[in-house]
């Protein structure tokens, strides 16, 4: 996973969306389906104002919040 992750692996991706749709699979955990699905407002803070993801697991048909990965701009 390391080496998918790498600026050099995620700059070969023609489109920023891929790129960013990728760091969101590894380093949040999501199905491809619940990934490609987010809706554009898909961050939420907790009361310290840490960031959370928040989605639809379809698999579960519930809806779930992860850790927001840091840094995870391209």
């Amino acid at each position: 996973m390391a080496q998918l992750e790498t600026p050099t692996a995620i700059a070969v991706w023609p489109d920023p969306a891929g790129a960013l749709i990728t760091l969101i699979l590894i380093r949040c955990g999501l199905r491809v389906g619940d990934a490609t699905r987010l809706p554009y407002d898909c961050l939420v803070a907790d009361a310290k104002s840490a960031p959370y993801l928040r989605y639809v697991n379809h698999k579960m048909n519930r809806e779930a919040s992860s850790p927001s990965a840091r840094n995870s701009t391209p």
